[in-house]
Formats: C-alpha cells, structure tokens, sequence
C-alpha cells in the first residue's frame, strides 16, 4: 500500500499529465514536509522555490478538474451534455466529507 507521500505525489503527477501546472516557476516536487509539498527549482542542488500546504492543493478546483476530469461517471457523457454535476464537483464534495481524504484520492490513482 502506498503511504499517504506517495499517494500524494503520484496523485500530483496524475493531474499534471492532465495540463495541471501547480507553479507559476519551472519546479520538480520535491518532499513533504509538515503538510507542505517542497517544489525545486531546476538550478543545481535544487533550493525550494516554494510551497504549498496539501490542503491548499488537494482542495482546490484546478487540481481537482484535472485529477478527476469532467466526465460524468453515472451516464459517461460529457457534462455540457449532462444534467449531473461535473466528475471533479462530485469527487471534491466527497473528498471534503472523507474521514481521510487522501485515502479518498488514493482509490482514483490511475483511473
């Protein structure tokens, strides 16, 4: 099983496979620590450029839109098609009420 770093981490590259840019600067994330992801700049010895507590990450509607995309998971239409609520919407709702909510991220790793 993965440890929560891990889930995170994958979870981070899965949105940016899906346009996600979590930086403004040309980064590499690095570690977690004490709740903040560590990005790294290219440059040699890579010093922190920046970071950004998990909860600002997994909350927010970007990354969300491009880890759980806008698909409707009920009919499999897209959603300017649908009466359901975006995929992400509904996704995000669920991960807020989660007693873990990286728990929750972690069963849509790779879908």
């Amino acid at each position: 099983m993965l440890t929560d770093e891990q889930v995170l981490l994958t979870a981070i590259k899965q949105a940016e496979e899906n346009d996600f840019v979590l930086s403004d600067y040309e980064y590499v994330i690095g570690s977690i620590e004490n709740e903040f992801i560590n990005m790294y700049s290219f440059a040699p010895y890579g010093t922190i450029i920046d970071k950004i507590h998990i909860n600002e990450l997994i909350f927010n509607k970007n990354w969300a839109k491009a880890f759980y995309g806008e698909e409707c998971d009920t009919c499999n239409d897209e959603i300017k098609m649908c009466a359901h609520q975006d995929a992400w919407q509904y996704h995000l709702q669920q991960q807020v009420i989660a007693d873990d909510p990286i728990d929750y991220i972690r069963q849509y790793l790779n879908k």
